[in-house]
């Protein structure tokens, strides 16, 4: 199963293992950073209503502080993509034997 485009993903096989990894980590965790407050903005929007201090912006804006405290959640959800990648890697080596 091939998750990202050909032409990316050939990009990244011509690269070498350290910054291969150092490219997948870059963009699992951009992918944290931005994607991650938005889709609890929209699952907290559906299933607890609306956010108490503003829009989508205000929540990113809130988990960017939270970041820079250093406080545990939002570093864990931030860091959850990179996590995954590791978890498909480890599932993949398992089926594979």
């Amino acid at each position: 199963m091939q998750i990202l485009p050909p032409f990316l993903s050939q990009r990244l096989a011509s690269l070498g293992p350290v910054p291969r990894e150092l490219a997948w980590c870059l963009l699992a965790l951009s992918i944290g950073v931005t994607v991650m407050p938005l889709l609890v903005w929209i699952f907290g929007q559906v299933t607890l209503g609306d956010y108490a201090n503003g829009g989508p912006l205000a929540l990113w804006v809130d988990f960017m502080r939270g970041l820079l405290r250093g406080s545990v959640p939002y570093l864990a959800l931030a860091v959850a993509p990179y996590l995954a990648v590791w978890g498909i890697r480890l599932l993949r080596r398992i089926a594979r034997r």
